[in-house]
């Protein structure tokens, strides 16, 4: 027999759909394994690979696995049932389309005292900024999470990236969006429409392209979609950097290559990691030196890229543009 919405609830209590193929819940095997009772939602189950994870206390497997944990009967068919909470939350959405969603509950701006405002000042981010970009947090769920919102040409909030600020805890990042967003939302892009900037640098996440400057966007992570590719290109600048993580060198190369088969004056800026095995990233650098970087950053061209490819000290010389 099917497992229904109220039998899955009496189980592990309201749910909350998110941008992805999960569905949150609290944890309640957190307790059991010697933590405080989850109020965070970091039991999640992914419907499409059938599995499950806490990303508090650990325990995590097979959904047949979670049906044991739950002395429920091993027909009971509860993917399908999530499956259909998530259809549910998506079926007016055209995945890709980018769709005005509702600030979290409880959003309140940052202000001086907050751990969080110290965080990101910590990290290089300027006061003018947190406010210009209404970084805020929320007084539930991820209330130890800083939001960076994300908005349409239209200044209509469709996107929410959130950090934590806590190290230990995990997972590092959350996005709140409509199914579909994150495939073709580059978070910050409709500012240099907007402003009319001349350049625009490729950062993985919010912070960096922050500290990288006005025209900084962030594509939410190291692998860039053919979307985010499209959107990038429409915008009329004259030169692009990609300033990639350095730990993302394969993926900063691919995405060079990809922009600059396409257009002029697109940049590869070299980061790679420092003398203690660590990434190098726009808002780890000392203040000036990512402006150094760029000055030295190569241009695409064909013969570039071929001489960038073979050369075996790639990450660590600066090769001529």
């Amino acid at each position: 027999m099917p497992l229904l919405g109220s039998q899955l609830m009496a189980k592990l209590g309201a749910s909350l759909p998110t941008s992805t193929d999960e569905v949150r819940y609290c944890c309640p095997f957190c307790v059991i394994r010697g933590k405080s009772p989850d109020s965070k939602y970091h039991l999640y189950i992914n419907v499409v690979k059938e599995k499950f994870r806490c990303w508090r206390c650990g325990v995590k497997g097979p959904y047949e696995y979670l049906l044991r944990l739950l002395r429920l009967p091993r027909e009971v068919a509860i993917i399908e049932d999530v499956r259909g909470q998530l259809d549910s939350v998506d079926r007016d959405d055209v995945p890709g389309e980018l769709t005005e969603i509702p600030w979290p509950v409880g959003y309140r701006l940052l202000s001086p005292g907050d751990l969080a405002w110290e965080y990101l000042l910590g990290r290089g981010v300027s006061v003018e900024q947190i406010r210009d970009y209404q970084i805020g947090v929320a007084q539930v769920d991820l209330y130890r999470r800083i939001y960076f919102p994300g908005f349409d040409a239209a200044g209509s909030l469709v996107f929410l990236v959130s950090r934590n600020y806590i190290y230990d805890e995990e997972p590092r990042y959350l996005n709140v969006g409509l199914r579909g967003v994150r495939r073709r939302f580059v978070w910050n892009l409709q500012r240099i429409t907007s402003e009319r900037l001349n350049t625009l640098s490729v950062c993985e996440g919010p912070i960096s392209a922050m500290v990288s400057g006005r025209s900084g966007v962030a594509t939410l992570g190291k692998v860039v979609t053919g979307l985010q590719c499209s959107e990038i290109l429409r915008a009329s600048v004259s030169r692009i950097y990609i300033e990639l993580d350095g730990d993302a060198r394969e993926e900063a190369f691919r995405l060079w290559c990809q922009l600059g088969s396409r257009r002029d004056g697109v940049y590869l800026v070299p980061l790679g990691l420092d003398d203690n095995g660590r990434k190098e990233d726009p808002a780890s650098l000392a203040p000036g030196e990512m402006s150094e970087r760029r000055r030295s950053a190569w241009l695409y061209s064909e013969a570039q890229a071929l001489r960038v490819r073979l050369e075996a000290v790639y990450g660590c010389s600066r090769a001529s543009g």
